[in-house]
């Protein structure tokens, strides 16, 4: 019985109190050191995107990631922005299964309630945000993420999307002056691993059922 409450304060500890279950996580670097730019300024944009699958269709209701601020002056975003698309486009240097659709868009105010920030290890802020709706993602379609901070209209600022400590293969990409443009490159080669972001969802019935049962079977033994 012990072990099973331990399981469940770990569990609750690390997923934000408004999402259920993580459905995709790639962890940031454990020093944050890296990052590129994911930001949006009136009259200049930089959209950063990753791509991912997930093993099992999933309803999204929740995203956190991973960043930080730089520049001559560096001033914390008073937005995000996040979008998802469906892998459907072919990018500017001709690579299939780049960003198409925009299935998802939405800004999050840093003053939301459903926004939430904290200091990370190695200079980063773990930022999460709380969608307030659900998206249904199906397991085996590749999807891309993309978040950028809104920033000071000035060069001078930016916003950073952090590292990834996984290198999985998948593609990075990214968006200039508000254009569909995408140019794709490989996260494992010098352009570094991709970024550092997670997904959760809305756990299933079956899946409260699972953690319903463990939960029995350990007060079982527990007698």
């Amino acid at each position: 019985m012990k072990s099973y409450w331990a399981v469940l304060a770990v569990w609750v500890a690390t997923a934000p109190t408004w999402a259920a279950i993580s459905i995709h996580q790639r962890a940031p670097l454990a020093a944050a050191a890296g990052g590129s730019s994911s930001f949006y300024p009136a009259g200049y944009e930089r959209h950063l995107a990753e791509s991912f699958t997930l093993n099992q269709t999933a309803d999204l209701s929740a995203v956190r990631f991973w960043g930080g601020v730089g520049g001559a002056f560096p001033v914390d975003p008073g937005a995000f922005t996040v979008r998802l698309w469906k892998s459907d486009g072919v990018s500017d240097n001709g690579i299939a299964g780049a960003p198409g659709t925009l299935i998802f868009q939405q800004e999050t105010l840093v003053t939301s309630a459903r926004f939430a920030s904290q200091l990370a290890p190695g200079g980063s802020t773990r930022y999460d945000i709380d969608l307030g709706t659900t998206l249904r993602l199906n397991a085996g379609e590749r999807y891309w993420f993309s978040v950028a901070g809104r920033v000071e209209s000035s060069l001078s600022f930016e916003w950073s999307w952090h590292d990834s400590a996984d290198v999985s293969g998948d593609w990075a990409g990214y968006n200039i002056f508000s254009a569909n443009s995408w140019f794709v490159i490989e996260s494992t080669n010098i352009f570094g691993a991709g970024r550092a972001f997670e997904l959760f969802a809305i756990p299933s019935p079956g899946t409260l059922g699972v953690l319903a049962f463990v939960g029995l079977c350990a007060r079982r033994r527990g007698r």
